[in-house]
């Protein structure tokens, strides 16, 4: 759920952020009905395979070194794992059972998408950083693999393979009656195949000059949302389906459409609340549930009609995303400053 790089240019920064926060509304509305798995299962394929377009968008122009790429994992781990770790413990009130000690190391050390079992302990919602950061890992093999395929025909070839092998896994392993949840939504295999979709896609759109005119994005950008709208309104979706194997394609085209910025719904995007909201979406996810597990435990809003509890859950939520994004940027900002003034005096 990171931030779209500012190595891209602004057009597409503004877009994809503001996409951002949409996906991320999707998970809050699944949380607070308790139901309608289908609108988590998209917004989180969405944030797969944005962050493995980003990956593969770079990649043409990123020469980094291995020693390089850990580097910027475990800098970027730094970044979010305090607001992790403050997440974790005030969800501990939560819990209704004492956890195992295993548990527990297992999500001090994000190793929660590995437990076939306790993989929502605590904030629920931090299996995800713990499944990103296992492609962080596999992103630079992953990078250097796919910069060795100079056919762009091979390159989507690889696609459509990975697709089909996404349907198989998926297929079988329903066959196998075993916990779809995990193997198909949190266990980091699956997501894999999506992310390398999405990197495939990046880097192809990076390394190729897409000139369309702004009829052709426009027709594009609806297809691939008419796609995705309708698979949301079809009942009844199988659980091996819905939950990854079916957003790959329509969420490449949409992410990749959308990068151009040349149709209606790019222009759309643009819109500063949008991409505001977009920018917060990270502090959002992270602590929304927070929000919405204490009113749900207190009975805080308990007789009011839906409607109104999602407006105001949904407004608490934003405003909570808010003061932790200015925390954590203040933060930032004051131990800049204390660097500098070290680096002054020194």
């Amino acid at each position: 759920m990171e931030k779209v790089e500012k190595s891209l240019d602004n057009k597409i920064i503004k877009s994809l952020q503001s996409l951002r926060f949409i996906a991320v509304l999707f998970v809050f509305y699944t949380h607070i009905t308790s139901d309608h798995i289908i609108y988590a299962t998209c917004g989180v394929s969405f944030f797969v395979i944005l962050s493995g377009f980003l990956y593969g968008y770079k990649t043409v122009e990123n020469k980094k070194t291995l020693k390089e790429t850990i580097s910027l994992v475990k800098s970027r781990i730094l970044k979010f794992y305090p607001l992790y770790l403050i997440t974790l413990i005030l969800c501990i009130p939560l819990e209704t059972r004492i956890p195992s000690v295993r548990t527990v190391i297992q999500n001090l050390l994000l190793l929660q998408c590995y437990s076939t079992t306790h993989y929502f302990i605590f904030n629920g919602v931090s299996w995800f950083l713990s499944m990103m950061m296992t492609l962080s890992i596999l992103t630079y093999p992953l990078k250097k693999a796919i910069m060795k395929v100079k056919n762009s025909s091979i390159l989507i070839g690889i696609f459509c393979v990975l697709v089909v092998v996404n349907f198989i896994y998926c297929y079988y392993l329903n066959k196998m009656q075993v916990n779809l949840q995990y193997w198909l939504y949190v266990c980091p295999i699956v997501r894999i195949l999506e992310y390398t979709c999405g990197m495939i896609t990046g880097y192809l759109m990076k390394r190729k000059s897409y000139n369309i005119s702004k009829m052709i994005a426009t027709i594009l950008e609806i297809i691939s949302i008419g796609i995705i709208i309708v698979i949301l309104v079809i009942p009844n979706i199988p659980q091996y389906i819905h939950r990854n194997f079916i957003w790959v394609i329509p969420m490449c085209l949409l992410i990749s459409v959308t990068s151009i910025e040349r149709g209606v719904l790019s222009k759309i995007l643009h819109s500063k609340w949008l991409v505001h909201l977009g920018n917060i979406s990270f502090e959002f996810f992270m602590t929304h549930q927070i929000i919405l597990r204490y009113v749900e435990k207190y009975q805080i809003l308990a007789g009011m009609n839906f409607v109104l509890k999602f407006v105001v859950e949904l407004i608490a939520c934003i405003l909570l995303a808010q003061i932790v994004s200015y925390c954590l940027k203040s933060v930032k900002i004051d131990i800049e400053l204390k660097d500098k003034a070290t680096v002054v005096r020194g």
